[in-house]
C-alpha cells in the first residue's frame, strides 16, 4: 500500500469520526439554543426587516470568524464601560449586535448603557430622555425582532419602563413621565376618566379588530376613500405622522387647562397642522374618523412599537371559562388576563405588557432551565403594584401637569398576578421560593385592606373588593400563625391605623404624617373634585391627631400641653396655605384645587393667600375674579376674627370640619 493511500484512508476515517462527532453534538447544541431562546438564523431573517435584516445577513457573511470578533469586541466594550467611556462602549456593542444578533446579553448591555449610563452623563432633560428612548427602542424595535423568544429581553425592557421611567431614582423622572404620556396620548388618546374594565376594553377593541393594511381598510370601509383622497392632497399618507397630527389636535382640544387659560385652538396654528382641523370638524367625515384612527393606531403599534394590539386587549379583557384547561390550569397562549382598565400613557402599563409577554414566551418554551422566570413574574407583580399605588394618571398637555394617584381598581389584578405567579412557581421552583412569594402576598393583602379602607368599595364594587373581605382573607391565611394571631385579631380600623402609624412615636414624625395625609387630601381629592376621597384623608389625619393627643402630658404652667400638637383645624389650614404657595405644585393645579376646596377652608386661608396668588395671576395674565374669587361670607368672618380675648384666636380643639360644596 502506497504512502498516499495510507494518508487517504486516515483522512477518510478522520472525516467519518468528525461527522459522527458533529452529529452527536447537534442535539446538545440544539438544547442549549433552546435554553438560551436563540432563534435559528433563517427564522431571524424571515422575521427581520430593514436594518435588522442587514444585521443578520452581515453576521452570516463573516462565518466562523464572527464569534472571535464578537468576543474581542465584547471584552473591549466591558472595559470601556468600566472606565466610564460609555459612548465608545455603546459603539462597540452596536458592532457586536451586528456580528451576533442572537446574543441577547449584548442587546441588554447596550440598552442599559444608553438608558442608565449615557443618559445621566448629559446635561438637559431632553438629552436624557433621548438616550432613555434610544435604550427602549433598541430592545423593543430591534433586539426583540430578531430574538422574539428571549425572555431576558422582555424582562429588561419591562425593567426600563418600570424603574427608569416609572420610579423616582432619576432626577428627571417626572420629565420622562410627561414625555411618555404626551407620546402615547397622541398615539391612542386619553382613556375614559374612571372607566370600568369593560368600558376600557370596548374602547380599545376597534384598534385590535382594525384591518392590517390600507387595501383591507378601504375594502372594508369604501366610504373612507374621499377622506383619504383629501388627506393625500394635503401631502399625508396613512401613517404615524398623520396619526400624531390628528392626535395632537384631539389632545389640545380636550385640555382642561387650556380652557382655564382661555386658549383657543384656532389661535395657535403653531401647535398643529391647521389644514387638518376643517376636515376633522366636517360633519361628512365625523362618523368616519374613528375607523380611520383605529387603523392608524393599530398600524403604528405593530410597525413602530413592535406591539401586538390583540395581546394589549387580552391584558384587559376578563378571562373566559375556555381559558382554563381540563386540569384547571391557565392556558397562557390565548388567555385573557383581566388586569383592568390599563392607561397606555403610564410607564407601569408598558412594563406590565413586556413582562406579561415574557411569561407567555417562557410558558411556550420547552426548556425552562436558565430562563429568568422568577424576575419576569416579579415584573408583572411590581407593575400592578405600581398601578395600584399610582395608576390614575392625570396629564394635561398644555401645562404639562402630570400626577399619579392611587387606583384601587387594580387591587384585584394585583392579587390575581400574585396567585398566577404562585401557581407556576410552586410547580417549577419548590417551597422555598413559594414562601418568599407568600410573604409578598401577605404584604399585598395588608395594602389592599388599607386601600379599601381609605377609598371604600366605590371605585371597585363587588363582594370581594372591600376592606372587610380582604381582612377576612388575611385572617384565614395568615392569622392562624401564632406570631401573627394578635395582629389580625384587632378591629379593622385599628389594623389600618396601626399600619399607617407604625413606628411613629415622636412629635415630628406624627406631624409629618398628618401633613402628608392632608397634602394627599388636596392633591388626590380636591384636584379631581373627589370630595369623598378628601373627606376620607381628613378623617384619617384627625384620627392620628387624636391618637397622639391622647398621650399628651399635662403641664399646668405651660400654655400648651407637653408633647401635644396644635389643634387639627389649625394644622389643616397651615398645611393648605403652604401647599398652595409651594412652587413645586403647578400653578394651574393649585387653581383647580382652590375651585374645589370646601368653603370653610377657603375662608380660613383666603386672606393669607390673596397677595401671593394675585401676584401670580397677574403675571400669568389671568382674571383673578374667575380664577381666584373671594369666598362668600368673608366680611362677617373677618369681623369675628377680630379677637376680644387671647382665647378667641384659637379654634376649639377636636372640632369636626364641615364639608360643603360651593
Amino acid at each position: 500500500m502506497t504512502h498516499n493511500r495510507v494518508i487517504q484512508i486516515i483522512a477518510t476515517l478522520g472525516l467519518v469520526l468528525c461527522l459522527a462527532g458533529s452529529g452527536a453534538l447537534m442535539a446538545p447544541i440544539a438544547n442549549q439554543r433552546q435554553a438560551l431562546q436563540i432563534d435559528q438564523p433563517h427564522l431571524a431573517v424571515q422575521q427581520a426587516s430593514g436594518q435588522v435584516m442587514v444585521t443578520t445577513l452581515t453576521s452570516a457573511a463573516m462565518g466562523a470568524f464572527r464569534g472571535l470578533a464578537a468576543d474581542i469586541l465584547w471584552y473591549r466594550a466591558n472595559k470601556l464601560k468600566d472606565e466610564g467611556n460609555y459612548h465608545e462602549a455603546n459603539q462597540l456593542s452596536e458592532w457586536i449586535t451586528t456580528l451576533q444578533p442572537s446574543f441577547a446579553q449584548v442587546w441588554v448591555f447596550n440598552a442599559w448603557n444608553m438608558a442608565y449610563n449615557i443618559s445621566v452623563a448629559t446635561y438637559t432633560p431632553q438629552e436624557r430622555w433621548d438616550w432613555v428612548s434610544k435604550g427602549v427602542n433598541l430592545l423593543r424595535n430591534r433586539g426583540l425582532r430578531v430574538n422574539p423568544r428571549s425572555v431576558l429581553l422582555y424582562k429588561e425592557l419591562g425593567w426600563i419602563f418600570f424603574h427608569k421611567i416609572g420610579q423616582t431614582s432619576d432626577d428627571m423622572h417626572w420629565y420622562y413621565k410627561q414625555r411618555l404620556a404626551a407620546e402615547w396620548q397622541e398615539l391612542l388618546g386619553a382613556p375614559i376618566e374612571g372607566a370600568t374594565t369593560m368600558e376600557a376594553v370596548e374602547a380599545f377593541r376597534p384598534i385590535a379588530d382594525a384591518p392590517a393594511t390600507v387595501n383591507a381598510l378601504l375594502a372594508q370601509s369604501p366610504e373612507l376613500q374621499p377622506l383619504v383622497t383629501e388627506l393625500q392632497s394635503l401631502g399625508y399618507q396613512l401613517d404615524t405622522a398623520l396619526l400624531r397630527q390628528i392626535g395632537r389636535i384631539l389632545m389640545l382640544n380636550y385640555s382642561s387647562d387650556a380652557a382655564m387659560l382661555g386658549l383657543n385652538l384656532r389661535e395657535r396654528p403653531d401647535l398643529y397642522d391647521s389644514r387638518l382641523l376643517p376636515l376633522m370638524e366636517n360633519p361628512q367625515y365625523a362618523e368616519l374618523l374613528p375607523a380611520l384612527l383605529a387603523f392608524l393606531r393599530k398600524q403604528a403599534l405593530v410597525q413602530d412599537y413592535n406591539m401586538d394590539p390583540a395581546f394589549m386587549l387580552r391584558l384587559m379583557e376578563p378571562p373566559l371559562s375556555s381559558d382554563v384547561d381540563a386540569d384547571g390550569e391557565i392556558d397562557r397562549t390565548n388567555t385573557r388576563f383581566g388586569f383592568g382598565p390599563l392607561d397606555w400613557r403610564h410607564p407601569a402599563t408598558h412594563s406590565l405588557y413586556w413582562d406579561a409577554m415574557g411569561t407567555v414566551v417562557a410558558d411556550r418554551s420547552r426548556v425552562k432551565e436558565g430562563i429568568d422566570l422568577l424576575n419576569t413574574y416579579r415584573g408583572v407583580i411590581h407593575s400592578l403594584q405600581a398601578l395600584t399605588d399610582g395608576g390614575r394618571l392625570n396629564y394635561d398637555p398644555v401645562s404639562g401637569h402630570i400626577d399619579l394617584l392611587p387606583d384601587p381598581r387594580f387591587v384585584p389584578a394585583y392579587e390575581k398576578a400574585y396567585l398566577l405567579a404562585l401557581e407556576d412557581v410552586a410547580r417549577q421552583r419548590g417551597q422555598g421560593v413559594v414562601d418568599s412569594y407568600e410573604a409578598g402576598y401577605e404584604n399585598f393583602l395588608l395594602k389592599a385592606v388599607v386601600f379599601y379602607y381609605l377609598y371604600g368599595a366605590v371605585d371597585a364594587p363587588g363582594p370581594d373588593n372591600d376592606a372587610t373581605d380582604y381582612y377576612r382573607k388575611l385572617r384565614e391565611k395568615f392569622g392562624i400563625n401564632p406570631q401573627r394571631a394578635q395582629k389580625y385579631s384587632q378591629t379593622l380600623e385599628n389594623l389600618v391605623l396601626g399600619e399607617l402609624t407604625e413606628n411613629i412615636d415622636l412629635d415630628e414624625f406624627t406631624r409629618q404624617f398628618i401633613d402628608s395625609t392632608l397634602v394627599r387630601a388636596f392633591a388626590e381629592g380636591l384636584a379631581d373634585n373627589r370630595l369623598e376621597v378628601y373627606e376620607r384623608y381628613v378623617r384619617l389625619g384627625q384620627a392620628v391627631h387624636q391618637r397622639f393627643q391622647a398621650r399628651a402630658v399635662a403641664t399646668p404652667i405651660a400654655p400648651q400641653q407637653r408633647m401635644a400638637l396644635l389643634p387639627f383645624e389649625q394644622i389643616q389650614t397651615e398645611t393648605y396655605i403652604r401647599f398652595m404657595q409651594s412652587p413645586s405644585a403647578p400653578f394651574l393645579l393649585r387653581l383647580r384645587i382652590w375651585r374645589n376646596t370646601p368653603l370653610p377652608l377657603r375662608q380660613s386661608s383666603y386672606d393669607r393667600l390673596r397677595e401671593p396668588m394675585l401676584a401670580q395671576l397677574n403675571e400669568a395674565g389671568l382674571d383673578p375674579a374667575k380664577a381666584f374669587p373671594e369666598p362668600s361670607g368673608m366680611d362677617p368672618l373677618r369681623q369675628r376674627r377680630t379677637p376680644t380675648t387671647p382665647s378667641d384666636t384659637a379654634p376649639a380643639p377636636g372640632a369636626q370640619p364641615q364639608i360643603q360644596r360651593q
